[in-house]
């Protein structure tokens, strides 16, 4: 496909927007591998407080890839995590596809010495993932164990979800 072509589907309809057509042949045309085809964030800066030997939802996002072949970049992070009590005690951060019921993405158990209280954390974690037909619910979920509670998105700070669909 020439990139005049590719260009004129650029011009807009009569009411200034593209038509949705007009976007779609284009991203099918010239797709190289390792491009962006879409991306979707969802974020979360209300501190939520989890009790011992439980978990919560801190936020969800509903993602549908555009094409079934390519793959997906999944990115969490959480600005600041507290732990309350000392002790040998632990929370957790995954991410949970609630659609086919596993989780492609968990940071473990955060892990603390016994005599620390008080502790704040931040976490960035990441993984690739196969893309699907349809939409999924992505939540990302917080955790505490071992006699102690965890508050995330602690003082306000923003815990997100970005998934980016790339070209395989």
């Amino acid at each position: 496909m020439s990139n005049a072509r590719n260009l004129a589907r650029l011009l807009p309809n009569a009411s200034g927007q593209l038509p949705p057509a007009n976007v779609q042949k284009l991203l099918n045309s010239n797709m190289a591998s390792g491009s962006v085809i879409q991306i979707a964030t969802a974020v979360n800066t209300t501190e939520v407080t989890v009790a011992d030997n439980t978990q919560a939802v801190l936020l969800s996002l509903n993602f549908t890839p555009a094409y079934s072949n390519s793959l997906i970049l999944m990115m969490v992070y959480c600005g600041q995590i507290k732990k309350h009590v000392g002790g040998a005690n632990w929370g957790g951060l995954s991410v949970i596809d609630t659609t086919a019921g596993y989780a492609p993405l968990s940071c473990g158990a955060l892990t603390y010495p016994q005599s620390e209280y008080d502790t704040r954390i931040v976490v960035h974690e990441h993984t690739v993932i196969n893309s699907w037909s349809g939409t999924r619910t992505f939540q990302v979920k917080g955790a505490a164990a071992g006699g102690n509670i965890f508050s995330y998105s602690f003082q306000g700070n923003e815990t997100r979800l970005t998934m980016m669909e790339i070209a395989a």
